[in-house]
């Protein structure tokens, strides 16, 4: 129904689809993840002056990482929802030098 998007987009609700989309294929790492991916996404923000020096790297992706990843996609225009989907990997693995 065309009444339940206008509120959808009205109020912005999917930016939460985005923040809990576990069960989203195409998101990377997020909020509660742990792994290698992380370890490597932590290190990777940390080079670029987005992960502070004294945070450890903790192969848990916590709300500090999150505000980090939002930081890189705002800056690099992307949709700051805090998510590493397709398009943030992308775009870190585009600027690995």
């Amino acid at each position: 129904d065309s009444r339940i998007l206008n509120v959808i987009k009205m109020y912005r609700l999917i930016q939460y689809d985005e923040i809990r989309g576990r069960y989203n294929p195409f998101n990377i790492a997020q909020i509660g993840d742990r792994g290698e991916i992380v370890r490597w996404l932590q290190y990777e923000l940390r080079t670029r002056g987005y992960y502070d020096k004294g945070q450890y790297i903790t192969e848990f992706f916590d709300y500090t990482m999150m505000n980090s990843i939002r930081s890189y996609q705002l800056d690099r225009g992307l949709e700051p929802h805090g998510v590493v989907d397709v398009k943030t990997l992308r775009s870190f693995l585009d600027t690995i030098e």
